[in-house]
């Protein structure tokens, strides 16, 4: 009787070349889904603003002022939030300040209206001060919008998740990628972070000047530019509501 002889197999190089290119085809596959969700949620967010910007419009036909500026006589028969404001055409917080410099006043009744009227999707609450609950989070789910006036120019600041920690300078830090704030810019504007409607900001009113690697911004060449190559959140946008 024979003795059974073991007979070792590998793979060979063509079946070996088969499994790489279906881990290349995998790895491919979930890189371009990666960038399909990213691009959904930019457009998401961008939509989001056009929302409010017809919000606002449609509010200024029906009550004749701004969401948080209306009167509130006026707020109070059209069973909006409680408190209005003076109705002089500006967002202000509870000092009167122009830009705002801390989130009360005016601003804090700004969205409320805005729902309450169902003039956008959401329902926000003047009492709340994270994003989501008090102010309408971004569909990057990354911080809110924050409303207030320069001059008589409305304007929505991008950099807010929660409004207790904010300074007096309404600043609480970068919540976008320079890639996600350059996909924003350049949907609404013209791309360009130091210039137009929508603007780089540190704060409100505030544009950005940082340097460095990690910045947002590559200050190097003129026009500034998104520091793309940077990966790492470092942006806040400040975005000219529409018809202002």
């Amino acid at each position: 009787m024979q003795g059974n002889k073991c007979k070792e197999q590998g793979f060979t190089l063509v079946e070996l070349s088969i499994v790489l290119v279906i881990i290349g085809l995998i790895v491919a596959g979930v890189l371009v889904g990666q960038d399909l969700i990213k691009g959904a949620r930019i457009r998401a967010t961008v939509t989001q603003i056009q929302q409010f910007d017809a919000g606002i419009g449609a509010f200024r036909v029906k009550y004749d002022a701004i969401p948080g500026d209306i009167l509130s006589t006026t707020a109070n028969a059209y069973g909006l939030s409680n408190v209005g404001g003076d109705n002089d055409g500006q967002i202000e917080d509870d000092s009167n300040n122009v830009p705002i410099t801390n989130y009360g006043g005016e601003a804090i009744y700004f969205f409320p209206h805005l729902s309450d009227a169902e003039m956008i999707p959401g329902d926000y609450d003047e009492t709340e001060t994270t994003a989501g609950f008090g102010f309408p989070e971004s569909r990057l789910k990354k911080g809110g919008y924050i409303p207030t006036s320069i001059g008589m120019i409305l304007y929505y600041f991008l950099g807010l998740t929660d409004t207790q920690t904010i300074d007096a300078a309404v600043a609480e830090g970068a919540i976008l990628t320079p890639e996600e704030a350059f996909s924003i810019d350049n949907k609404l504007d013209d791309g360009v972070p130091n210039a137009g409607t929508v603007l780089a900001v540190t704060a409100i009113n505030t544009v950005d000047t940082t340097t460095g690697t990690a910045s947002c911004l590559n200050n190097s060449v003129s026009p500034n530019v998104y520091r793309l190559a940077n990966g790492t959140i470092s942006c806040q946008l400040q975005i000219r509501a529409s018809g202002s």
